[in-house]
């Protein structure tokens, strides 16, 4: 269950990096997983903690392993949707300012 909405959370994650980033839509898109992951442990180092308190067991540390692909995979699932969305967009809105163009020397 938790699997299921950690995936969600980055899919859409993903998807919103995707679309705003002003190059390499993919590559942006995807590395929102790997970026939150890398950020809690360096705010552990800073607060002078461990780097991945409570990760004491190979359970914990493989739970925490398929949380990272499943957070990856969803980012690039989401990633790939927002870089289609933003093609798209960017066609209807190309096509609307022709036909504005169009109307207007008319």
């Amino acid at each position: 269950m938790l699997l299921v909405i950690c995936g969600i959370g980055f899919y859409f994650g993903g998807m919103a990096s995707a679309y705003k980033a002003p190059a390499r839509r993919l590559l942006h898109g995807t590395l929102v997983a790997p970026a939150a992951f890398l950020l809690s442990p360096a705010i552990n180092l800073v607060r002078g903690d461990a780097l991945f308190p409570g990760l004491d067991s190979v359970g914990k540390a493989l739970l925490a392993a398929a949380f990272l692909a499943a957070s990856v995979v969803a980012a690039y699932i989401g990633a790939r949707r927002g870089q289609t969305l933003y093609n798209h967009n960017e066609r209807v809105m190309r096509l609307m300012r022709r036909s504005r163009e169009r109307n207007a020397t008319k």
